[in-house]
């Protein structure tokens, strides 16, 4: 909640002319976070204020967050694993039952499935039909947020891995860094990025 109370008065401040963001490669945030930082991302891209992110690897999380910046650089070393939302639990029921362990639970309805876990084997149909609609819109958004913003397609997010050299050849990504000069630069007027060439070039 701080973290996006910056991120509004950034947006609402008339001397901020550019904002750096360090992307973890380990986020922990969950999607929901991600999308209320995102909003906040767009928000202060509005007030005319430029954005550049930089992660040096991650996963879809950090591609996501960087799919909203006006520049987005990555180590030339960078990769990113590419996992969408999918359908993912672990049951105990039957596992339980040779234990000898009996599990009681109460629902109030047929969605009301987090139970299921300890006392069956597989979903319930309600369950799965419910988690399945979830899950896909979940997915169709997050797809659609990335062909918005980098108009990057869905084939290319069905690759388990994306690596640095690829983001730039689709033209997802402006820029190599390494995280150190990132890390020392963010401050300053111009960054020294490399072309496809692997040459230096001065950023304007």
């Amino acid at each position: 909640l701080d973290f996006l109370n910056d991120l509004d008065l950034i947006a609402k401040s008339k001397r901020i002319k550019r904002v750096s963001f360090y992307i973890s490669s380990e986020l922990e945030f969950g999607m929901a976070e991600l999308s209320n930082l995102a909003s906040q991302i767009e928000k202060i891209k509005t007030r005319g204020i430029e954005t550049l992110g930089f992660a040096s690897s991650g996963d879809i999380k950090s591609l996501y967050l960087l799919s909203h910046m006006h520049k987005k650089y990555s180590a030339p070393s960078g990769e990113f694993m590419v996992l969408l939302p999918a359908v993912e639990s672990f049951f105990f029921g039957g596992l339980l039952k040779n234990l000898g362990v009996s599990v009681e639970s109460f629902a109030s309805g047929p969605y009301k499935s987090f139970a299921e876990s300890f006392n069956r084997n597989t979903f319930s149909i309600p369950a799965k039909e419910n988690l399945t609609m979830l899950i896909r819109s979940i997915k169709t958004q997050l797809l659609d947020s990335f062909y918005d913003n980098a108009k990057i397609e869905s084939k290319v997010l069905k690759r388990p891995i994306l690596t640095s050299e690829y983001l730039l050849e689709i033209g997802f990504l402006t820029g190599f860094l390494e995280e150190e000069n990132f890390k020392e630069n963010f401050c300053n007027k111009d960054y020294q990025e490399t072309d496809k060439t692997g040459s230096n070039v001065e950023d304007d």
